[in-house]
């Protein structure tokens, strides 16, 4: 929940591979995922936001139309209802 609200502000997110984040964050596109194994990786794709505005600017704008839409009560509603739709579709 914490890495979709910064998405949702526009904050660039840097996380594990792992879990959830590979469910609502795409590497590169809407926030950066890394192993956490390997410590120096995390901090290059650190450097890397940090150094190259035009891709930091891409990802915050990507991360926040994938949290506002996808994940929005809105798009969570739609989605729960879609899925109820197609249970009853698929009776």
């Amino acid at each position: 929940l914490m890495n979709l609200e910064a998405m949702a502000v526009g904050n660039v997110v840097v996380t594990i591979d792992e879990g959830g984040p590979p469910h609502y964050i795409r590497d590169g596109w809407s926030g950066i995922l890394v192993d956490r194994e390997d410590i120096g990786r995390i901090g290059d794709r650190i450097v890397h936001v940090l150094r190259d505005e035009a891709f930091a600017r891409r990802i915050r704008e990507n991360a926040h139309r994938v949290a506002s839409r996808e994940y929005s009560w809105a798009g969570v509603a739609r989605k729960f209802l879609w899925a109820h739709l197609q249970a009853a579709i698929d009776r």
